[in-house]
């Protein structure tokens, strides 16, 4: 599990960014700043959701696929980081096509472990007795491991199955990612089970899929870690 300390570490990097509340009509919480081992999810969503094993209550697997833009971090100002064009060649911070950090994100594969968090705006009524990752918007926390990364033309990225072969490989495709992911299936469950119960006691929902869905579908920054964690 995850603790306190790596919660509150993880809150401050997506803090970073800065979220406010945009005026919408979706009320949907937009980024002002910046994060260099953070993005916003422009989607995520649960795609598969295995049957059980025989004797076990979780799911075998869960599944979803979330989209970035690289491009997000130049719209809001970030700078440093040295990326390269698809030609192999550097761009320079001051180019149209920059994109800080590009080549840290895109060497994102298979088996890397990410967080999924979902941020709301710093309450600024909180007191001392307020968990800091609540101080600092986090709402929810939850792993993820890499299945697969893809380009926004579907062109499969750093895949060391042999799916693609190495000649065939060829540089990424525009800025946006998808990436598919392997959720914790125990905390899935709790999650499951969490929701229900409290829409039930609310409104007497029992579609515990739609309740779940709301934890999952309000996750809006992807962390990376750093190599060396």
């Amino acid at each position: 599990g995850e603790n306190k300390s790596g919660s509150s570490n993880k809150a401050k990097a997506a803090l970073a960014a800065s979220p406010y509340m945009a005026v919408d009509p979706k009320n949907k919480v937009g980024f002002r700043g910046w994060s260099r081992m953070a993005l916003p999810l422009e989607t995520c969503r649960i795609i598969e959701v295995a049957k059980p094993r025989i004797g076990e209550s979780k799911p075998s697997a869960v599944t979803a696929e979330v989209t970035i833009d690289l491009a997000s971090s130049r719209r809001r100002g970030g700078g440093g980081g040295g990326n390269r064009n698809g030609d192999g060649s550097a761009s320079s911070p001051n180019s149209s096509n920059f994109i800080p950090y590009k080549d840290e994100w895109d060497k994102i594969r298979q088996h890397d472990v990410l967080f999924l968090l979902s941020v709301v705006p710093p309450s600024a009524s909180s007191s001392s007795a307020t968990p800091t990752t609540q101080k600092l918007g986090l709402a929810y926390l939850r792993g993820c491991e890499v299945i697969e990364v893809k380009d926004e033309k579907g062109q499969l990225l750093n895949d060391f199955t042999g799916r693609v072969r190495f000649e065939d490989s060829k540089p990424a495709e525009g800025s946006r990612r998808i990436l598919t992911v392997a959720l914790d299936t125990a905390q899935y469950q709790i999650d499951v089970d969490v929701a229900t119960a409290a829409k039930e006691e609310v409104i007497g929902n029992t579609n515990n899929s739609s309740a779940t869905n709301d934890i999952y579908a309000s996750f809006n920054v992807l962390l990376r870690r750093e190599a060396r964690e």
